[in-house]
């Protein structure tokens, strides 16, 4: 089980230093194959016409002057849905419009002196970012170093007047939509001053906050008066009450018989009447009834009736019979009629005025009530037209802000460092094709070598086999053979080999 190991490690050390061996006796033609296929590539090399190569850089970043100012902020923001939104500025830069500008400006042809393609102009050209940086690097390979540095510069132009353009294009088609957007705007703001100022009228506005405070105040004030009110009234029941049980007589009555009693008319008829009704009750101690000075005296009795029936008609307005102690009364009870009739004048009077100060509570309670729910609705109003004055406004502070931007030259792209022109041309592609051809060479001059050692061994195997002895090569090391060597084939000796 060990021996296999030395022997598979004999025997690739046999191969190796066949190998190495065949180096030293065939050294001269494998440095011939790969300083054959080197030459090539120099010649190859050499024969390529030189070329020469300019680059720019830009920066990209976003313009700082609409921060500042105020004036165009949103118009050149760099936004993408890419992850580096280089990478959308750079397929901008090689896109085949940015490309036709750059060849119209310059003018480039082709070798057949045709209008160069987009697509030819861009197998030479290289646009990447410059490392971890907001630079975008613009580079240009051509035959004549003055043509790659005015390719590159006029590419730079070319981007960053593209860049100005397009946010002025933004800032344009911005203008038009919040010009559109204006009008609608300002009848917002119409109709919402509209909806404030009817409300206010519907509802009697003036300001709910200074009238919440003066409702407030009315009610402690009508309050104050209703208890006053209400005690007058009590005091003006009690009085009148009191009155009217000494007197016997209600309102109406009493002041019927004051009228009665302050009427001369009716005093003199009834004067009258009493003195002819005593004249009369004097004679009838003298005379019959039937005797003719009793009859005279009570038809006088009775005209002077029909006389007091008539003045009382004209006191009274109707022909109502009156109670004769309606008739005529004396100065005290004048004196409590006229303070019946003043009591319930105050009674009258304090009943009307807390009706009057009720009522009067009543609208500034429900008024009270009311406010709330007006100072609610009046505030919802305010704030649409303070949202459609504050949203007006935006538009047009936005609309003179774009005006300005459209005239302004906004970008978001710098030239940081134009191309110059080269002193030498570029030898990079040069060097390349002779690395590669070194490079090929020794891989031919390699696998020459191994196809020679696999010749020669399977020669050998051959006339091994044919009976013929070949004796191995000598190490170069000039050491002993391996112990696999040590006999011929097939058991021959190398004194018995033909």
């Amino acid at each position: 089980m060990e021996t296999q190991p030395l022997h598979a490690r004999e025997s690739l050390d046999l191969e190796l230093g066949q190998y190495f061996d065949l180096l030293r006796r065939k050294w001269l033609v494998l440095a011939l194959i790969w300083g054959g296929t080197f030459g090539i590539a120099v010649g190859a090399a050499l024969l390529k016409a030189p070329s020469y190569q300019a680059s720019s850089k830009v920066l990209v970043k976003v313009d700082q002057t609409a921060s500042l100012t105020g004036i165009g902020k949103g118009v050149g923001d760099i936004n993408s849905i890419a992850k580096n939104p280089l990478s959308t500025e750079i397929e901008i830069i090689l896109a085949s419009p940015t490309l036709e500008r750059v060849i119209g400006t310059l003018d480039l042809k082709d070798e057949e002196g045709k209008t160069l393609k987009p697509k030819d102009l861009r197998q030479n050209l290289d646009v990447k970012v410059a490392g971890g940086a907001d630079v975008i690097e613009m580079s240009y390979e051509a035959k004549e170093a003055q043509l790659a540095a005015d390719v590159v510069d006029e590419l730079s132009r070319v981007y960053i007047e593209s860049n100005i353009l397009d946010n002025q294009l933004q800032a344009s088609k911005a203008r038009l939509l919040t010009e559109q957007q204006l009008p609608e705007s300002e009848r917002f703001v119409q109709q919402s001053e509209a909806s404030l100022r009817d409300f206010k009228e519907s509802n009697g506005i003036v300001s709910l906050q200074d009238e919440a405070k003066s409702v407030v105040l009315a009610l402690q004030e009508l309050d104050s008066q209703i208890l006053q009110a209400q005690s007058g009234l009590e005091e003006a029941k009690s009085r009148s009450s009191k009155l009217r049980e000494t007197l016997g007589l209600s309102l109406s009555q009493a002041m019927l018989a004051s009228d009665l009693s302050q009427s001369p008319a009716v005093q003199n008829a009834l004067l009258e009447l009493q003195a002819l009704e005593r004249d009369k009750a004097v004679k009838l101690g003298t005379y019959t009834s039937l005797s003719p000075v009793i009859q005279v005296a009570s038809a006088e009795e009775e005209s002077l009736k029909q006389l007091l029936r008539q003045e009382i008609a004209g006191v009274v307005g109707n022909t109502t019979e009156v109670p004769d102690r309606f008739l005529q009364m004396g100065p005290m009870r004048q004196d409590l009629i006229a303070r019946f009739a003043d009591a319930e004048v105050q009674r009258l009077a304090f009943q009307n005025r807390l009706q009057i100060l009720s009522d009067s509570r009543s609208l500034y309670s429900g008024r009270a009530t009311s406010i709330p729910g007006l100072e609610q609705q009046q505030k919802e109003l305010e704030r649409t037209q303070e949202v459609a004055r504050q949203s007006y406004q935006e538009n047009l502070r936005r609309l003179r802000d774009l005006q300005v931007a459209e005239e302004q030259s906004i970008g978001n792209a710098v030239l940081l460092e134009p191309a110059a022109v080269a002193d030498e041309p570029d030898r990079t592609e040069q060097q390349v094709i002779m690395g590669f051809g070194g490079l090929a060479g020794a891989l031919l001059a390699a696998a020459a070598a191994a196809l020679m050692a696999f010749g020669e061994s399977n020669r050998s195997r051959r006339q091994a086999q044919g009976g013929i002895y070949v004796p191995p090569p000598i190490p170069s090391n000039g050491g002993a053979l391996p112990p696999g060597n040590s006999t011929s084939p097939r058991g021959t000796s190398p004194e018995g080999a033909v």
